[in-house]
């Protein structure tokens, strides 16, 4: 069972026991008030349908580049393959992760679930702030595998080509420069089995316009 919550008391979710011993797996938004959003509700549920548009939300980027746009959402589809291929080796994952992650559909889910509580913990509007400010799993994933370099990676890597590193936590330097070194030797040998996984479905602007509106949910990377 493949259940995505999306509550202010959505947590309660993680009392319910397995009682058919079946892979079960619940992706739980934040219970506490979003601070980039005005009315009820949060960005978790964006953050499932357009990953970029929702970091831009975030980071109140309200208008990005044509350019910009195309070079993070590269960024973005090649960081959730890395972060994809280390779900699948990780110790101490739950199976209920890489059972799920065989379907590409859930699998993107999976992806930007990770990508969604990586931001949100590296933010400082929301770092500072308890657990309920950020997603959380039942199973939960490992404290080690949400700390990898190759999980935090695409957060500053964004954060840089929009110029928003500021609103980030510092970023350990050593560890972001191994994690890019890893994924750009990965890319030299993997780029033929990769080509369907990156492909993006950018909406291009009209010839009236040189610039994108990062809030219309049309600009998705990464479509499940």
């Amino acid at each position: 069972m493949f259940v995505i919550v999306e509550s202010n008391n959505s947590t309660c979710f993680q009392a319910l026991p397995n009682v058919f011993g079946k892979s079960v797996l619940f992706l739980m938004s934040p219970t506490a008030k979003d601070p980039a959003v005005e009315t009820r509700g949060n960005v978790f549920t964006l953050f499932l349908y357009s990953p970029l548009v929702a970091f831009c939300t975030v980071t109140g980027k309200t208008t990005v580049s044509q350019d910009a746009w195309d070079k993070c959402s590269k960024t973005l589809d090649s960081s959730l393959d890395s972060i994809q291929k280390l779900l699948t080796t990780f110790e101490g994952v739950a199976p209920a992760f890489q059972y799920f992650g065989e379907e590409d559909f859930l699998q993107s889910f999976i992806l930007r679930f990770i990508f969604c509580f990586t931001v949100l913990s590296l933010h400082t509007s929301y770092n500072t702030k308890d657990a309920d400010s950020r997603p959380s799993s039942h199973p939960a994933l490992p404290g080690a595998f949400l700390s990898h370099p190759s999980v935090s990676a695409p957060v500053y890597l964004l954060a840089e080509a929009l110029g928003v590193t500021s609103q980030f936590k510092e970023k350990d330097t050593t560890a972001l420069h191994n994690a890019a070194a890893a994924k750009e030797a990965g890319h030299h040998t993997t780029t033929t089995t990769t080509t369907t996984t990156t492909t993006t479905t950018t909406t291009a602007p009209s010839s009236s316009s040189s610039s994108i509106d990062a809030s219309s949910s049309s600009k998705v990377s990464r479509n499940p």
